[in-house]
């Protein structure tokens, strides 16, 4: 499991707990590498990985990298995926050269049409910072 996914979904667990949380209203927020949790979060295979875990009931993402993850010792695996089935908004700028649109819309798009339950929007002459 991708560092900090399964952090996550333990937090989102730990606040089910919580007498005074909405458990149909927890959502996950993320920037940078947070944002590039929130859609594996939001994803049916990594909740799976996590047996019990009900994860995020939505998320966004601010500013993530789409790129193909490829850690030392496991499979490669994309941030962006077609079995996100969570609803997921992902913010963009449209001058960031950290993390560019340019990575993520075409994975958006494949994803969407795909099925999963994101949409997107890219702010004019915004950077990442």
């Amino acid at each position: 499991m991708p560092a900090g996914v399964r952090d996550a979904m333990q937090a989102a667990d730990h606040l089910r707990a919580l007498p005074f949380v909405d458990t149909q209203r927890i959502a996950h927020v993320g920037f940078s590498w947070g944002a590039m949790v929130a859609p594996l979060a939001s994803n049916s295979f990594w909740r799976s990985v996590l047996p019990g875990s009900e994860g995020f009931t939505a998320a966004v993402a601010v500013y993530p990298g789409c790129f193909t993850i490829k850690p030392a010792t496991a499979p490669s695996f994309e941030i962006i995926q077609a079995n996100i089935d969570r609803p997921v908004l992902v913010l963009m700028g449209e001058k960031d050269v950290e993390t560019p649109p340019s990575e993520c819309i075409p994975k958006l798009h494949a994803a969407k049409r795909a099925g999963a339950a994101v949409e997107w929007h890219v702010f004019g002459d915004a950077t990442h910072c």
